[in-house]
């Protein structure tokens, strides 16, 4: 279901780039000006983690993930009834930095001292839920979630904006798509943020004992914003400047996410200008990256059940460089795919 979620807020990023020759006709602007529908969109991606990583770990995983989720979905209907371009770059930039909720909660992992003394290091919902290796399973399959709606974007609204739905119909159905997700999402995942969990237990057992003295330790410290600033603003920034893995690995991550971005305003071109395919079946190629983010999630689940599990069975702990034998395995691949 997490990754469900996913799928709808991943799928609109990519959505409007099917829209290109019909708002290019419509508003009268160069392709050049069309490409900021989508850059926009992948650029609020980086401003709402800010945001949604201190509200989950001060009000819980729950609170905050619905949150963003509906109103990421207003903000697709708002946008299919602009009525000029401004407005609909200002509303895709602002829907995204909401739809950045499930990335952010679910599987970043934040750096957060002082939050609990029993841990170091609080993450996502999936270090929640999961152990450490089918938590690596878990992270592969989400992961592999955030790639397949970019791609399935395109390919499905390709057919609709050649309907008489016409480009404000595939935002209306991202809207309809997102909030059914999020509706059903809602009833059925749970709250799983250990310390909220517990300040609900004290919550409840006060009120079964009549002893207002029950509480757990995180109530008695107020919410600090020198603190909040400090762990969410500035030691990301530290650890950029501090960690060169950090940086190489955030570099590469950020080159492979605009090579994606790139095909999906390539294939257009290609496929649709030069060759004279339609838009639909112009969009056609994109599922070639479907099959490549399923063939690299299997090759991590491999590696996960076979490697990593008998190593931590063997050792009793965690070995960081086992899980860095599928990433050179990509970092080898990627190059000579592009090739």
């Amino acid at each position: 279901m997490l990754g469900l979620m996913t799928i709808s807020v991943t799928f609109a990023s990519s959505v409007f780039s099917t829209a290109m020759q019909p708002t290019l006709r419509q508003f009268g602007v160069s392709q050049e000006v069309m490409v900021l529908r989508t850059i926009l969109f992948v650029l609020g991606f980086s401003f709402g983690p800010s945001i949604f990583g201190p509200l989950s770990e001060l009000y819980g995983r729950k609170m905050p993930l619905f949150m963003g989720l509906f109103i990421f979905s207003i903000f697709q209907i708002t946008v299919a009834v602009a009525q000029n371009l401004q407005t609909i770059f200002v509303r895709r930039f602002l829907s995204s930095v909401f739809a950045s909720a499930p990335l952010a909660i679910v599987w970043l992992f934040f750096v957060f001292l002082g939050c609990d003394e029993a841990n170091d290091k609080v993450g996502g919902m999936l270090a929640d839920i999961f152990d450490p290796v089918d938590r690596a399973t878990a992270v592969a399959i989400f992961a592999a979630n955030t790639f397949i709606g970019p791609v399935a974007g395109p390919v499905v609204c390709s057919f609709i904006t050649m309907s008489y739905l016409g480009w404000r119909g595939i935002e209306y159905i991202t809207a309809i798509m997102a909030f059914f997700f999020a509706t059903v999402c809602f009833f059925f995942v749970p709250e799983t943020f250990k310390p909220v969990l517990i300040q609900q237990r004290a919550k409840r057992l006060r009120h079964e004992t009549k002893n207002w003295a029950l509480h757990v330790k995180s109530e008695e410290k107020p919410v600090d914003v020198k603190v909040i600033g400090h762990n969410y603003l500035l030691r990301p920034i530290v650890l950029i400047a501090l960690e060169p893995i950090l940086v190489l690995i955030t570099l590469y991550t950020g080159f492979i996410y605009r090579f994606l971005y790139l095909c999906f305003e390539a294939y257009p071109i290609s496929f649709q200008e030069e060759r004279g395919w339609n838009m639909g079946v112009g969009e056609l190629p994109s599922i070639a990256a479907t099959v490549r983010v399923l063939c690299g999630c299997g090759i991590i689940i491999f590696f996960t059940k076979v490697r990593f599990q008998s190593v931590l069975e063997k050792t009793g702990k965690v070995i960081p460089g086992e899980r860095l034998i599928p990433m050179m395995i990509g970092g080898v691949l990627l190059p000579a795919g592009v090739f």
